[in-house]
């Protein structure tokens, strides 16, 4: 598509120095927000602050980028200008450049604090078990049948997932699945992405560092059901005071709620480290046993979520539940590590108070012997959330306090912010060992048979960031190795 034709209608003016090129100005092969993206036939759409926008757009150029959209021209830019507001034409540009993409692939986006993960790619499973050709965006990647595109971000930006979009597009996939996290609501990166339905997992204190306040944090997850068209399918527990604010915000919707009082409810039935059996209450009355793999009792309320989602978005039942009880542990989700030693080793996300209280309540009763978490708190993050990660921590037997991205600050000093506050017998129950590798194995080589050790906040992630500097560690990894040394001593 040529530039002028891209443009045309839009709130923005062309630029050309030197008055050259033809009136159409050059081929537009792709758009990319960030400059080291940036090819030939690349439109470069810059939104860094006005002091840096001369240096990332000589780097596009340098890298063959076409033309450049900034709000003021650039005595050194030699490429045609897009004069406009980046930040507004950027989600412009894009929903024109991926117009059929975008009309193809239906997108479900799922936010909440904790559960979207898993939540997410329950629907993928059931919608893949319908038949229906999916993709999953989020945390773990962007995958979709025959592509994989690594992701840094829960909800990427908003060209990276065009682009990703556009390759599911090409393999046939017609669906997505998709995190939307309150960062990424927030800075608007679904961009174009008009998703058909919306759920929300839950929502507890989180991000309070970025968002200020509960109010705030909440209103950066109502963008998601606020970008839904009248009629549009959406997804809640039921009576909830943030469901009936959402409801009452869009009263337009197609809601289904799960819980009791809702359209869907389930009893638990069985509970092991196996994972959980339930017994599901469907809309129209009836009832159906589902036996998972997925281990915690709270999974009910992910599944619950998945099942809405299924049963609005017209998957026939028997192809849900096939795929929830064939559907493995998600990575770093409530994930035992298969070990021959005699007690449980599990990994799991779970970095807010509310996710790590749920894990901790979940594994008590399972466990025989004694229930050991290691977990810490993010530097440069809510500190107001510390010592309440301490406390939820303190309903495991043992505590092992440690480090989960320290960042800038002290490990030590993160530590003793968690531990604020609390009196010494609840102390006396803890260990303070900054080191994570060192407090993974201090854990692991004191186990003793019928204990459950939980590894807390990192899940799937591979680095520790120190400083500025991305450390490669993986709790998996760790512990892998820890356990490997104990059975070669043992033999």
């Amino acid at each position: 598509m040529r530039l002028a034709q891209l443009t045309h209608g839009l709130p923005a003016q062309i630029h050309t120095p030197g008055g050259g090129g033809t009136s159409l100005g050059p081929f537009v092969r792709h758009v990319v927000e960030d400059s080291r993206c940036a090819r030939p036939g690349s439109l470069f759409v810059c939104r860094a602050p006005l002091s840096r926008t001369p240096l990332y757009a000589r780097d596009a150029a340098r890298r063959g980028a076409c033309a450049v959209v900034t709000p003021h021209p650039l005595e050194t830019i030699t490429i045609p200008h897009v004069l406009g507001d980046p930040q507004s034409l950027l989600t412009l540009l894009l929903g024109r450049f991926h117009k059929t993409t975008l009309e193809r692939v239906k997108v479900v986006g799922i936010t909440g604090t904790d559960g979207k993960t898993t939540t997410t790619h329950m629907v993928a499973a059931m919608m893949s078990a319908a038949g229906r050709k999916t993709g999953t965006i989020g945390t773990l990647g962007m995958d979709a049948p025959g592509y994989h595109g690594p992701n840094s971000l829960t909800t990427p930006a908003p060209a990276d997932t065009a682009h990703a979009l556009e390759s599911f597009s090409h393999r046939g996939v017609g669906w997505a699945v998709m995190e939307c996290s309150s960062h990424g609501l927030d800075q608007g990166r679904l961009g174009p992405v008009r998703p058909i339905a919306a759920a929300l997992t839950g929502l507890t204190r989180d991000h309070l560092d970025y968002h200020g306040s509960l109010e705030n944090y909440f209103l950066a997850k109502a963008n998601l059901f606020l970008g839904l068209t009248a009629g549009s399918l959406a997804v809640a527990k039921d009576a909830t005071g943030w469901t009936n604010r959402l409801q009452e915000m869009r009263p337009d919707l197609h809601w289904i709620t799960w819980g009791k009082g809702g359209n869907l409810d389930a009893e638990l039935t069985e509970d092991s480290l196996k994972g959980i059996s339930l017994l599901v209450h469907f809309p129209d009355g009836s009832t159906a046993p589902l036996t998972t793999r997925l281990v915690g009792s709270f999974q009910r309320e992910n599944i619950l979520t998945a099942l809405a989602l299924a049963e609005g978005l017209g998957i026939p039942r028997e192809a849900s539940l096939t795929a929830l009880s064939s559907l493995r542990p998600i990575k770093g989700r409530m994930d035992s590590i298969t070990t021959d030693l005699p007690f449980n080793l599990i990994v799991d996300y779970a970095h807010t108070p509310d996710a790590l209280e749920n894990s901790i309540a979940s594994l008590l009763p399972l466990t025989e012997g004694q229930l050991t978490v290691v977990v810490g708190c993010g530097g440069d993050r809510d500190k107001g959330k510390r010592p309440l990660m301490a406390r939820a921590a303190l309903q495991a037997h043992r505590a092992i306090l440690t480090s989960d991205n320290p960042r800038n600050e002290e490990p030590q000093e993160i530590i003793d912010e968690m531990v604020e506050g609390l009196l010494p017998e609840a102390r006396e129950r803890m260990e303070a060992i900054p080191d994570r590798p060192t407090a993974i194995r201090r854990a692991i080589e004191r186990a003793s048979p019928g204990d459950t050790i939980l590894l807390a906040g990192k899940g799937h992630e591979s680095v520790q960031i120190i400083g500025s500097t991305h450390h490669r560690q993986s709790d998996y990894g760790i512990a892998r190795q820890t356990i490997q040394e104990i059975s070669t001593k043992c033999a």
